[in-house]
C-alpha cells in the first residue's frame, strides 16, 4: 500500500509506541485474530465494539509473530520489538488507511452501489458482465460495513482498471465515511425498503443517508418506480450536478424497460432478479461495454445462490456448501466457517479461482499459504490452473484432477468418513454435482435455519440493552427446533452472547463435545448427570433443598432460581433465609446467578402480576445478594420482558423465542427475521372429479373438478393432524393452497386447483412466506409447539447468507 505506520500515526495525530517498524509498509490488514494468514508486514487493528474488545487477541497474536498494532487503549502488558499505534478509535484508523491508500495510491474509477436489497447480486452480476474486458476489484461477499468497506479498499493493487463497491449502513452518519474511501465516480442505487429501519424516523431520513453516497458521482443510475425515491434522487441530483440514468417505463427515462426486455433476452422471471440484471446491464452500457457482447452475457446470468449451506453428507460427515464465489477474499471466510466443525479431520474441495487482480502463480501461492495457515491436511483441487501451479501446493494429503466429473468418477464414499467438507467453487465448474454426490440422500422435506436471522435478531435485541447488560440465549429443546450445536457455535461467533441455556446436561456435553467455550446452564439437572456437570464445566440450576443436597459437596458453580409467582419451580421467600445459610456454609459452591421466570410479561393484561414479579424477584434476590461478598448476576426478563420491561433488565436478560424471529407484538415483529422454514416438494399431481374424496375416512370431498397434490409430510414429520381438511394452507408457486383430507402419517394432499405448478416444485409449509404463527393460531397454541414438533428425521440445514 506504500504506507507506513508512522504515516497513518500522523495522518491520525496518534502516538507511536516502539519505533522498530515505523517506516515498515502495511501490506496486511487483519481485524479478526481467527483470519491470521500471514505474519509479514501485517497490522492488527484492534477494534472496540460494544460486544468484544480486539485487544484481548494482542498477546496471542504477538506469539504468533505479529508486531504491529493499532490500538485504542493503553495495554496492561508490554510487547518488546512491536510498533503500537495508540489513536482514539480503531475503526476509524481503518477507515483513515483506507482513505489514503484511495487518495494516494488508486486512481481507477469506481461504482458504488447501495439500496434496501439486490447490492450484493447486482454487483456480482456487473463482475461477471465485464470480468473478460476489464479487470475488476470488488468487496467480497457482503463485505458493505464500516469495517468491511475500509478492509476491500486496503485490498486494492493499483493495477485494476475499475473498482466496485456495495455499501450499506444501518444509521445516520455512517454514509458520508464510506463515501469519502470509496469516492465512487459512477453509483447505482437499487430499491428503498424497510430493512434496517430501526435507526432511522422516517423512510425519507434513511434515502438521504444512502444518498450521501453519491455526492460526487458524475451518474447516478436508478429504476424510476418509486415516486419518493425518484423524487429524492431528482433533488439530490439537481443540487449536486450528478447526471440521473434512469430506467422504467415513462417518457423522461434515459432507458426504456419495454425496449431493454426486447432486446435482451432475461433468463428469470422474478422481479427482484429483473431489476438486478437490468440495473447491472445498464452500468455496463454506461461504462462503455458493447451492447451485443452483454446481450451474450445476461443470456448466461444465473441465480446466485447468497449464502452457504451446513448439511449433513453421507458417512456421517458435515457438508458445507459454498457456491456464491470463489475469489480469494470469501475463500478465506470459508475456511473460517470450517473451522467452526471442531474435533472433525478437515476436507476442502476448490476449484480454480477467478476473479483474481494478481498473477497467477502469485495467486497460488497465496492460496497455499492460506491453506496452511489454516490448518488444512486434506485438498481436492480441480481444474487447469490447480493442476498448473499444483507444485506451489504443499497440503500433506491433495489430489488434482482437471474437471469435476473426473473427480466424482475416481472418488470413493469412505474418503468422506466422519469429515467436515467444504466445497467452493465457480459455477462453471458445476459443484452441485459433488454436493449431490456427498449429501445425505434422506428425507425429501427439510428443515431449514437460518443463521444470518438468528444473528440479526439478536443484535436487535442486543440493541435494546445498556453496554454492561449480559444475553443469555436459549439454545434448549435443539434450539427451538434448529438443532443445538449449530445455532449455539454461530451464537459464540458473533461476541453477542455471554450465556447459553440448555434443558438437560446431556445438550450441554454435546455442546462442550463440539467445542462451544461459554458458560452453559443447565435448567433440570438430574441426579444421574452430576459426574458429566462437572467433568465438562456446566452449571446447573438449583430450585429446591432436594436439587442442592446433590451438589452440597462438589466445587461447582450454580444458578439460584426463585419463585416469584409462577409457583412452578424455584425457592420461595420463606425460604431464602436458610438458603443463604447452607451456601454461606459451603464455600466450595459458587452462585453464578439468581433469577426467575415471568408467566405473562407477553400480555398486556397480565402487566399487573408481571410487576408484582418484579417486586417479589427484587426483595428475594437483594437479601442472598447482600449476604455475599461476590457479584452474582441477576435475571428475570424473557424475550418479551426484554422490549416491554426494561427496568427489569437486571444484569443479564434471556433470549429464547425472540431470537428465533418472533416478536411480542406487530411493532416488534418489523425488526426480526424469519429463522426457520419447513419446506418439501410435490411428489405426484391428478385430477379428480365432483364428489371424489381425498385421503382416510372421506373427511373431505371434491366439490369441484380438483388438481390434488401429494408432499411427503405427515404427522410423523410434525404435522398436526388436526390441520387437514382445510384448516391449514402451504405455500405453493407464490399462492396459498390448502390441505385437503385427513394428514396421512409421512404424508399429505393439497389443492391446488388455479395454482401453476408442476411434480418437484418446491412447496413451503411454514416460513417466511406462510409464518408459523399461522399454524399455531389455528391450533391454539404458540410457535414455540411447532417448530419443536419438527421430527428429527426432517433433515436440517443450516445457511448464512
Amino acid at each position: 500500500m506504500k504506507i507506513t505506520l508512522k504515516s497513518l500515526a500522523l495522518n491520525l495525530n496518534a502516538v507511536i509506541i516502539g519505533d522498530k517498524y515505523e517506516n515498515t509498509e502495511i501490506k496486511n490488514i487483519l481485524f479478526d485474530s481467527r483470519r491470521l494468514n500471514t505474519i509479514d508486514d501485517t497490522v492488527f487493528f484492534a477494534i472496540k465494539t460494544k460486544t468484544n474488545d480486539g485487544s484481548k487477541y494482542i498477546e496471542e497474536l504477538y506469539n504468533k509473530g505479529i508486531r504491529m498494532f493499532v490500538v485504542q487503549d493503553n495495554l496492561s502488558f508490554s510487547l518488546p520489538d512491536a510498533t503500537i499505534i495508540l489513536c482514539e478509535n480503531v475503526v476509524k484508523a481503518l477507515q483513515t488507511l483506507a482513505t489514503l491508500h484511495r487518495v494516494e495510491n488508486i486512481k481507477i474509477p469506481s461504482c458504488a452501489i447501495t439500496g434496501s436489497n439486490g447490492k450484493t447480486i447486482t454487483k456480482d452480476w456487473i463482475l461477471k458482465l465485464i470480468s473478460s474486458d476489464k479487470k475488476v476489484v470488488a468487496n467480497a461477499k457482503s463485505f458493505n460495513s464500516q469495517i468491511g468497506v475500509p478492509y476491500s479498499v486496503c485490498q486494492i493493487q493499483g493495477d485494476e482498471d475499475i473498482a466496485i463497491f456495495e455499501a450499506g449502513i444501518s444509521k445516520k452518519g455512517e454514509m458520508s465515511i464510506l463515501e469519502n474511501i470509496v469516492r465512487p465516480t459512477i453509483g447505482i442505487f437499487t430499491n428503498i425498503g424497510d430493512a434496517h429501519q430501526i435507526n432511522f424516523s422516517s423512510l425519507e431520513e434513511k434515502i438521504d443517508e444512502k444518498l450521501n453516497l453519491f455526492i460526487h458521482c458524475k451518474k447516478l443510475v436508478f429504476h424510476n418506480n418509486n415516486p419518493l425515491l425518484t423524487s429524492k434522487i431528482q433533488d439530490f441530483a439537481k443540487k449536486n450536478n450528478i447526471q440521473l440514468v434512469s430506467w422504467g417505463e415513462n417518457v423522461e427515462d434515459t432507458y426504456n424497460y419495454n425496449a431493454i426486455i426486447k432486446e435482451i433476452s432475461l433468463p428469470f422471471t422474478d422481479k427482484a432478479s429483473i431489476e438486478n440484471a437490468i440495473n447491472a446491464y445498464i452500468y455496463c452500457l454506461e461504462i462503455g461495454i458493447a451492447k451485443e457482447k452483454l446481450k451474450e452475457g445476461i443470456r448466461s446470468l444465473e441465480q446466485i445462490e447468497m449464502r452457504f449451506e451446513i448439511k449433513q453428507g453421507i458417512n456421517n460427515s458435515i457438508l458445507i456448501n459454498d457456491s456464491y464465489s470463489n475469489d480469494y477474499t470469501s475463500l478465506e471466510i470459508a475456511l473460517d466457517n470450517l473451522n467452526q466443525q471442531r474435533n472433525r479431520e478437515k476436507l476442502v474441495i476448490l476449484s480454480d479461482l477467478q476473479q483474481s487482480s494478481i498473477n497467477k502463480k502469485e495467486l497460488y501461492d497465496k492460496i497455499n499459504t492460506l491453506l496452511f495457515n489454516k490448518g488444512i491436511e486434506n485438498l481436492v483441487a480441480i481444474g487447469k490452473d490447480f493442476n498448473k501451479y499444483k507444485d506451489l501446493i504443499l497440503v500433506k494429503n491433495k489430489k488434482f484432477f482437471l474437471s469435476t466429473e473426473e473427480y466424482i468418477s475416481n472418488s470413493k464414499r469412505s474418503d468422506y468418513n466422519d469429515k467436515a467438507i467444504l466445497i467452493k467453487g465457480a459455477r462453471s465448474f458445476n459443484f452441485e454435482l459433488i454436493s449431490r454426490h456427498i449429501a445425505d440422500k434422506g428425507h425429501q422435506s427439510v428443515l431449514e435455519i437460518n443463521l444470518s436471522a438468528i444473528e440479526d435478531n439478536v443484535r436487535y435485541f442486543h440493541s435494546l440493552l445498556k453496554p454492561e447488560t449480559k444475553l443469555m440465549a436459549m439454545v434448549k429443546a435443539s434450539s427451538y427446533g434448529c438443532g443445538g450445536y449449530e445455532v449455539a457455535s454461530a451464537l459464540e461467533k458473533t461476541n453477542m452472547v455471554d450465556y447459553l441455556t440448555v434443558a438437560f446436561a446431556d445438550e450441554g456435553v454435546e455442546l462442550r463435545k463440539g467445542g462451544i467455550q461459554l458458560p452453559i446452564m443447565v435448567v433440570t439437572p438430574e441426579v444421574e448427570s452430576l459426574e458429566n456437570i462437572k467433568q465438562y464445566n456446566l452449571e446447573p440450576v438449583v430450585h429446591s433443598f432436594d436439587a442442592l443436597k446433590y451438589f452440597i459437596d462438589s466445587k461447582i458453580n450454580i444458578h439460584i432460581k426463585l419463585d416469584s409467582g409462577m409457583h412452578r419451580l424455584g425457592f420461595e421467600e420463606q425460604d431464602i433465609d436458610e438458603l443463604v445459610e447452607i451456601l454461606k456454609s459451603h464455600t466450595n459452591i459458587t452462585i453464578k446467578s439468581i433469577f426467575s421466570h415471568f408467566y405473562g410479561s407477553d400480555e398486556e393484561s397480565l402487566d399487573k402480576y408481571t410487576l408484582e414479579q418484579i417486586d417479589v424477584y427484587e426483595r428475594m434476590s437483594s437479601k442472598i445478594i447482600k449476604s455475599f461478598p461476590y457479584k452474582i448476576i441477576r435475571h428475570i426478563c424473557n424475550s418479551a420482558g426484554i422490549v416491554r420491561f426494561p427496568q427489569a433488565h437486571y444484569d443479564m436478560v434471556r433470549l429464547g423465542i425472540g431470537m428465533y424471529g418472533i416478536g411480542v407484538n406487530p411493532e416488534e415483529q418489523k425488526h426480526l427475521r424469519t429463522v426457520h422454514k419447513l419446506r418439501t416438494l410435490i411428489t405426484q399431481i391428478r385430477e379428480i372429479e365432483i364428489g371424489e374424496d381425498v385421503s382416510y375416512s372421506r373427511k373431505w370431498v371434491s366439490k369441484r373438478k380438483t388438481k390434488v397434490g401429494v408432499i411427503p409430510v405427515g404427522y410423523a414429520d410434525g404435522l398436526n393432524r388436526h390441520l387437514g381438511n382445510e384448516r391449514c394452507e402451504v405455500w405453493v408457486n407464490g399462492k396459498y393452497a390448502p390441505i385437503i383430507g385427513n394428514i396421512c402419517m409421512d404424508m399429505c394432499m393439497i389443492d391446488l386447483t388455479g395454482i401453476e405448478a408442476k411434480q418437484g416444485d418446491t412447496v413451503v409449509v411454514f416460513g417466511e412466506e406462510n409464518p408459523a404463527t399461522k399454524l399455531a393460531k389455528q391450533l391454539d397454541t404458540i410457535p414455540y409447539e411447532i417448530f419443536t414438533s419438527v421430527a428429527h428425521r426432517v433433515k436440517r440445514v443450516y445457511y448464512m447468507e
